[in-house]
């Protein structure tokens, strides 16, 4: 028996077809922490906005990425302006963080 005979008989050994069950009904996990539940009235504001209309964010719509000390608006946020065929900009002013409808 040859080396690459011997090889391809031992890699054949070694991917035997497993068995892979499925599993039907198995609820999805929740998302925990990475969505902004923002009030009836939050979701209803951002709906409502013009482009060129601002807010400044409040604490619960703020985040602070890892390794970095600066704070964003929370991806959620934004989500929400898409959910409303809105988008939306923010920047740093003397307030907090001020934050405008664009389209």
């Amino acid at each position: 028996m040859k080396m690459s005979d011997l090889h391809i008989e031992q890699m054949e050994r070694d991917e035997s077809p497993s068995a892979i069950q499925i599993d039907k009904g198995v609820p999805f996990p929740k998302r925990r922490g990475r969505r902004v539940l923002l009030s009836p009235n939050e979701r209803e504001m951002i709906q409502s906005m013009e482009i060129g209309d601002s807010f400044i964010a409040p604490e619960h719509m703020l985040q602070r990425p890892k390794g970095s000390k600066y704070v964003q608006l929370k991806q959620s946020v934004r989500e929400q302006f898409r959910e409303s065929s809105h988008e939306c900009t923010s920047s740093f002013s003397k307030e907090g963080l001020r934050v405008w409808r664009i389209h």
